[in-house]
C-alpha cells in the first residue's frame, strides 16, 4: 500500500513538473522610448479633445532612441505618438540617413512614411 502511495505521489509529482514547463511566460514590453525635443525656434501647444498638438517651427529637432530627426516644421500629435516634418527633413540613425520635403514618422513602431 506505502508503495502504491509512493507511485502515486511521485506521478503526481513529474505530471505537475512537466505541467509548469509548458507555461510560457508573456514577453515583458520595454517601456516606450521617448521623443526628445531638442531645439524648435518657436512652439506652440493646442488641446484639441483628447489630443495634444505641438506645432514646431524653425530648427526643428527631435531624438528617439538613435534617431535623430531634424525639419523645418514639424506637428507632433502628442497623445498618438505621430509626427509630421515638413520642409529639409533629414532623419539619421546609425544605419540610414533619409533627407525629404515631408516625412510622417510613427513613434510605437518607429515607422517613415
Amino acid at each position: 500500500m506505502f508503495k502504491k502511495m509512493s507511485k502515486i505521489c511521485s506521478l503526481i509529482a513529474i505530471l505537475f513538473l512537466l505541467s509548469g514547463s509548458m507555461i510560457q511566460a508573456k514577453p515583458q514590453q520595454k517601456p516606450e522610448e521617448p521623443i526628445e525635443l531638442l531645439n524648435a525656434d518657436y512652439s506652440e501647444l493646442r488641446m484639441e479633445k483628447e489630443n495634444v498638438i505641438l506645432n514646431l517651427n524653425g530648427n526643428v529637432h527631435l531624438r528617439h532612441g538613435q534617431a535623430d530627426l531634424y525639419s523645418d516644421r514639424a506637428v507632433w500629435y502628442r497623445s498618438v505618438g505621430l509626427l509630421v516634418f515638413i520642409g529639409n527633413v533629414k532623419v539619421e540613425d546609425p544605419d540610414q540617413s533619409i533627407k525629404a520635403e515631408r516625412v510622417t514618422y510613427y513613434q510605437r513602431t518607429r515607422k517613415i512614411v
